[in-house]
């Protein structure tokens, strides 16, 4: 298929408008994407450009000690001139540090947080940016549990009807131009 979309869009000289929720296909087809988050435009450009503006290149580490101030080791490593932004992935837990050049210095942030005596790495992955990662950044949320949900709470959905009536509620969407 994608294929097939590629070779419309170069040979035949074809815009297509594409609606798709997956994000490495919008990354690999698309020359400009919008996201839109319950019916607004929240992001337009490139992917690349989308990607920039995340602000380098991802490292997220795990560190053995899951009650460590990760506040106080952004402030830390934030002094660093090559760390545009760190945060706390709240879901899992992790350090999310986003770093010009992260293959070069992952060596000097390392160095850093062995300093630091409860600072200690159990896992690093170095990634750069995705089109996910643009998604979560400017609609703002992450997938959790609804707030104030009983852990015991069933979260299934009724029947066809049920989710029809609350498909509008929920679903995010994904328009892409291609050029």
């Amino acid at each position: 298929m994608w294929k097939y979309i590629n070779r419309l869009v170069k040979d035949e000289k074809i815009t297509l408008i594409l609606t798709t929720h997956y994000m490495e296909e919008a990354d690999f087809l698309c020359d400009r994407i919008g996201i839109i988050d319950k019916g607004m435009i929240i992001a337009l450009d490139s992917p690349t450009q989308l990607k920039e503006q995340l602000g380098g290149e991802i490292i997220e580490m795990e560190l053995a000690n899951k009650h460590v101030d990760k506040e106080d080791i952004g402030r830390v490593l934030k002094q660093c001139n090559f760390v545009r932004k760190v945060e706390l992935d709240t879901k899992n837990g992790n350090v999310l540090i986003y770093v010009d050049d992260a293959s070069h210095n992952l060596p000097a942030i390392l160095k850093i947080l062995d300093k630091t005596n409860s600072a200690e790495v159990e896992s690093v992955e170095l990634r750069s940016p995705t089109l996910n990662d643009v998604f979560l950044k400017f609609a703002q949320r992450h997938v959790t549990k609804k707030q104030g949900q009983d852990e015991d709470e069933d979260d299934s959905e009724g029947g066809f009807m049920e989710k029809y009536a609350q498909y509008g509620n929920k679903q995010e969407s994904y328009r892409i131009r291609i050029r």
